[in-house]
């Protein structure tokens, strides 16, 4: 057994107790102090991801990136952003929005690329494709704004077979000092946890990043995260959420200097299975969180978000969970049953908005800095991008 086995042999039953208590909840309590009221909408046609970034070029001041899709094939998709989402919120349906990219098949999320992966800020990054025809070859784009809009965008993985991507992250993976990319991608029979390699030479935008596999079974969601071992070092894991092989699996590398470029030193363990199709998750410093596909509950693969509300309730001990129903309409607040009691972590739920059809990723951020978060719901089947508000 290496460190991580042992670790994770004599943590697991603790872990499950965390990680699964949301999804498999069924608790029908409603939460009544804690309310959330709208804002109002503005239309955006087929509004699927959301995220809510701080640019460089205007500190402090929040934009809301919205990728959208639709499932007519030989069509390219948009990529549009709000700008100065706090100077909107009084006026919200007269919001407008501006044209990022309208090249790329099937955007699903996107998000920053940290400033030190390029020393350059206001890049984005994107991952792209899935099942629908002619729009199940994507690739993980980089999206430059540093010209304004519409974006530069690049492929940097070009697969020879169509794969799908719905994540990425940034990590050294081989110790040369330059930050890599990790994703998964997955072509419904075969799925795979990747990096790519940052060119050493010329110009990173304009290049393919040389591809390395890692694993086999990760397709959807990952996070990267530090896992302290019995010594009191860490390990670096990648905890993935296989949603097709309906698996919850965690792989790591021995390499004493934390590199990933020699397979012998990789090692992949089953952390829990048989509770249906894990399609996302979370880790926080309270708890381990994974939503498996409750409720039919499955089509956006990130489309849960936990987020501690601090100006709702500055007592609580345990975060507030905010997730999209997708396919049943509804967007859910998730609080503990109890806030103070570590043996206790059931949740309560009850809709905080329904929409007619489908519900995206939503976003939730205090762009206003009034201590309340507002929450940025794309109602897909609408064309529809609503705004609420925790504050009074």
């Amino acid at each position: 057994m290496t460190v991580l086995d042992v670790h994770f042999h004599y943590k697991v039953d603790m872990m499950m107790n965390l990680l699964l208590l949301v999804a498999l909840v069924p608790s029908a309590v409603l939460c009544q102090d804690l309310e959330a009221r709208s804002l109002g909408f503005f239309t955006v046609e087929y509004p699927a991801y959301t995220s809510v970034i701080d640019l460089a070029d205007t500190p402090g001041l929040y934009d809301l990136f919205v990728t959208t899709f639709e499932t007519q094939p030989n069509t390219t998709d948009e990529v549009y952003a709000v700008r100065d989402l706090a100077a909107r919120l009084d006026n919200v349906s007269a919001i407008t929005t501006e044209l990022v990219s309208d090249e790329i098949l099937y955007p699903n999320e996107i998000n920053l690329v940290p400033v030190e992966v390029f020393g350059t800020p206001d890049v984005l990054w994107l991952a792209s494709g899935f099942l629908v025809p002619t729009k199940n070859d994507g690739a993980v784009h980089l999206l430059s704004l540093q010209y304004g809009v519409p974006a530069t965008t690049v492929f940097v993985t070009d697969d020879p077979v169509p794969w799908f991507f719905h994540r990425a992250d940034f990590l050294d993976m081989n110790g040369d000092g330059l930050i890599d990319i990790v994703s998964a991608r997955c072509n419904v029979t075969n799925h795979a946890l990747m990096w790519y390699e940052h060119p050493s030479e010329g110009d990173p935008h304009k290049q393919i990043w040389k591809s390395h596999h890692i694993v086999d079974g990760p397709d959807i969601a990952f996070r990267i995260h530090e896992l302290p071992v019995p010594d009191g070092s860490t390990r670096t894991a990648i905890i993935s959420t296989q949603y097709f092989t309906q698996l919850l699996t965690v792989t790591w590398t021995e390499d004493e200097n934390g590199l990933w470029n020699d397979p012998s030193k990789i090692y992949q363990r089953v952390i829990d299975k048989d509770r249906g199709h894990y399609f996302d998750l979370e880790l926080s410093s309270w708890f381990y969180r994974i939503f498996t596909d409750f409720d039919r509950r499955s089509a956006f693969p990130s489309s849960d978000y936990l987020k501690s509300i601090p100006g709702s309730k500055p007592s609580y001990v345990k975060p507030e969970i905010i997730l999209s129903g997708d396919d049943d309409g509804n967007v859910y607040l998730f609080t503990a049953e109890d806030d103070k009691d570590p043996s206790n972590w059931n949740y309560a739920y009850a809709s905080i908005f329904a929409a007619e059809g489908i519900v995206g990723s939503v976003s939730v951020k205090d762009v206003d800095g009034d201590n309340y978060e507002e929450l940025f719901i794309p109602a897909y089947s609408q064309n529809e991008l609503h705004i609420m508000t925790f504050a009074p």
